[in-house]
C-alpha cells in the first residue's frame, strides 16, 4: 500500500493519498482511512501500540526516515505483520509531509518464526550434546560457531575463544600434536563433499590440563570456484579411553616383560641344573682318576727303579732282550712316561678346576642371601667364557686385567649375581669381537668397597661404545642392537631387576663411542643394612 499524509502542528493527520492496496493490507478501502485515519491506528496489536507511537514521535522529531514493524487485528480478527517506510519531509507552513509504503510481511514472518524455531531446536540440541560441535572458516582461521558445550569441555569462555580468534589451535593444542593437527586443515580442504575425516589430538583446557579430542570433521561451505572455505566438526573427550588404552598397553607390556623374563629365567635355571648336573658327573671320575695319578706315579717311578736296578746287575741281556729294548725305545719310555703322568694330573687338575667354577656358578642350592666371595663369582665366570677369550684365527686373545680391593663377603643371591656378570662379560666380548680391526681388546674388571658399606664392580671393555642417543634404552626389555636371533633383548633387563630389585643396587652404564663401555654394579655388602 502506498500512501501520502501531512501532520499539522496542531497534531491532525490527514491522508492526501492511499493506494487501492489498503484493502489488501487493513481489509478497508482507501476512502475510509482518508476520512479516518484513526482507523488503521486503532487496529495495532495492543502490545505495538507504543513502540509505533514512540517510533513515529521520535521521526518527527528528528525527520529521519522512518521505518518499523507490527502487528495489527483486522475487523475480521485477523493477525497481520506490517512493515511500514516513510520519508518525512517539513514543508514551510510548518506542517510535516510523510511518503511512503506499508507492506504485509506476515507470511516472511512465519517462515522467520519458523527458521528461528529451527534454529533453536538445533541450539538446543547442540547444546545438550556432550560433544563439541563447531563451524570452521578457513579463510578466517577462526570458529565462527561453537555450541555451548567448547566452554565446558576447555574451561575458556566464549568470548576468550573468541579472543583467540586465528591463535586458537596454536594456543590450546598440545605442541606434538599441533603438526598433525594442522595437516587435517589440509586434508578437508582436498575432501569431498560428504567425506569425513577422523583424528585424535590433545588440548590443553584454561586449567592446563590436556585432554584427548576425537574429531569427525566434513566439508560445510565451498566458495563459487568448489574452493572448501568452511567444515563442520564434531570434537569428544576420549580421554579416558586413552588412559585406559594406555594403561592396557602398559599392562599389556608388563605382562609380555614378565612371561618372557620368566622364560629367561626357567632356561637360565633350566642351564644351571644341566651344568650343575654335568658338573657332579664329571666331578666323580675326574677325582677318582687325580686321586690315582699320584700312587700310579709312584708305582711307575718304582718299576723303573727296579729295572734300573735289573739293568745294573745284567748289564748284558740275551739278545732278543737287548732286541725288544730298543724296539720300544726303552730309556725315552721311561722318561717320557713320568712326564705323561704328570700331564695327566695337570689335566686333572683344571678338570677339577672348571668343575669348581661351574658349580660355583649355578649356586643352585642357594635361594637364599648367603654371603659370599665376589672375586669367585667373577672368576668363576671368567672360566666359563674362557673359550670365548681365547685368540681365534681373525681376532685376537681378549686380555682381562683384574684390579680386585680387599672386599669383604657380600650377602647376595649368588647364581642371580654370576648371571648378572655373566650377561655384561658376554655383552663386552660380542663388542669387542665386532671390531675386527682392535688389536689389543681387553676388558678391566675393578672392585671396591665404598664409603656407605657398598660394593662397586666395574666392567670396562675398550670395544666400540654405545651412542648416546641408545643409552638410555640398554635397560629397556627387548632392546638390543643385534641382529635378530643373535640377542633378546632381556639380558640387560633381567640384569637391572636382579641388581636393583633383588638387592637394592643400582645398574649403571657410561660409554663413549669409539672408546668403550663401562657398566658399573653397585650392591649393599650387607642386606641387614638394605
Amino acid at each position: 500500500m502506498l500512501y501520502q499524509y501531512q501532520i499539522y502542528s496542531d497534531g491532525d493527520v490527514r491522508f492526501s493519498y492511499v493506494s487501492d492496496g489498503c484493502h489488501d493490507v487493513f481489509g478497508v478501502k482507501p476512502e475510509q482511512i482518508r476520512r479516518n485515519s484513526d482507523i488503521i491506528h486503532e487496529m495495532i496489536h495492543p502490545d505495538d501500540v507504543v513502540g509505533f507511537d514512540e517510533s513515529v514521535a521520535g521521526c518527527i522529531k528528528t525527520l529521519n526516515n522512518w521505518e518499523y514493524e507490527w502487528r495489527i487485528i483486522t475487523a475480521s480478527k485477523q493477525t497481520k505483520w506490517l512493515q511500514g517506510f516513510s520519508r518525512l519531509e517539513k514543508q514551510s507552513d510548518g506542517s510535516i509531509f510523510c511518503d511512503g509504503c506499508v507492506i504485509d510481511i506476515t507470511e516472511r514472518k512465519k517462515v522467520e518464526a519458523e527458521i528461528q524455531a529451527k534454529q533453536h531446536f538445533i541450539e538446543r540440541i547442540t547444546d545438550s550434546s556432550p560433544s563439541t560441535i563447531y563451524i570452521y572458516d578457513l579463510e578466517k582461521q577462526r570458529n565462527i560457531y561453537t555450541n555451548h558445550e567448547l566452554v565446558i569441555a576447555s574451561g575458556y569462555s566464549s568470548q576468550e575463544v573468541q579472543d583467540m580468534g586465528s591463535n586458537l589451535f596454536v594456543n590450546i593444542i598440545h605442541p606434538e600434536d599441533l603438526e598433525k593437527a594442522t595437516s587435517n586443515f589440509y586434508k578437508i580442504a582436498a575432501a569431498k563433499d560428504g567425506e569425513v575425516l577422523e583424528s585424535e589430538y590433545r588440548v590443553k583446557k584454561a586449567d592446563g590440563e590436556y585432554r584427548w579430542l576425537y574429531t569427525r570433521d566434513t566439508v560445510f561451505n565451498r566458495n563459487p570456484s568448489g574452493e572448501v572455505t568452511q567444515f563442520l566438526g564434531v570434537a569428544t573427550d576420549i580421554t579416558e579411553r586413552k588412559l585406559a588404552e594406555i594403561e592396557l598397553q602398559n599392562t599389556l607390556h608388563e605382562l609380555k616383560t614378565t612371561q618372557a623374563q620368566l622364560i629367561q629365567s626357567e632356561k637360565m635355571s633350566s642351564l644351571g641344573q644341566m651344568v650343575a648336573g654335568v658338573a657332579h658327573e664329571i666331578n666323580n671320575p675326574v677325582n677318582f682318576i687325580h686321586a690315582n695319578v699320584a700312587p700310579a706315579s709312584q708305582y711307575a717311578q718304582d718299576l723303573i727303579n727296579l729295572l734300573e736296578l735289573y739293568q745294573q746287575h745284567y748289564p748284558n741281556p740275551p739278545e732278543h732282550i737287548q732286541s725288544e729294548i730298543e724296539t720300544i725305545e726303552l730309556e725315552f719310555l721311561k722318561q717320557d712316561f713320568i712326564k705323561i703322568l704328570n700331564s695327566m694330573k695337570q689335566g686333572t687338575q683344571r678338570i677339577r678346576k672348571i668343575v669348581l667354577s661351574l658349580r660355583n656358578f649355578s649356586r643352585l642350592d642357594e635361594a637364599q642371601f648367603k654371603a659370599v666371595d665376589i672375586h669367585e663369582g667373577i672368576d668363576s665366570t671368567l672360566m666359563i667364557l674362557q673359550n670365548r677369550l681365547q685368540s681365534k684365527p681373525n681376532f685376537p686373545e681378549i686380555q682381562i686385567i683384574k684390579n680386585y680391593s680387599s672386599l669383604p663377603l657380600v650377602d647376595c643371591f649368588p647364581s642371580q649375581l654370576n648371571q648378572v656378570l655373566m650377561n655384561i662379560l658376554a655383552n663386552a666380548i660380542d663388542a669387542l669381537e665386532s671390531q675386527k680391526s682392535l688389536s689389543s681388546p681387553q676388558i678391566q674388571i675393578h672392585t671396591k668397597l665404598l664409603n656407605n658399606n657398598r660394593i662397586a664392580i666395574h666392567l670396562a671393555d675398550n670395544g666400540c661404545g654405545i651412542p648416546p642417543e641408545i643409552q638410555s634404552k640398554l635397560f629397556d626389555p627387548f632392546f638390543t642392537t643385534k641382529e635378530v636371533g643373535k640377542g633378546t633383548g632381556l639380558g640387560l633387563s633381567i640384569s637391572y631387576q636382579i641388581v636393583v630389585n633383588k638387592h637394592g643396587g643400582n645398574l649403571s652404564c657410561k660409554s663413549i663411542p669409539g672408546e668403550g663401555t663401562e657398566f658399573i654394579i653397585e650392591i649393599p655388602a650387607s642386606q641387614t643394612d638394605n
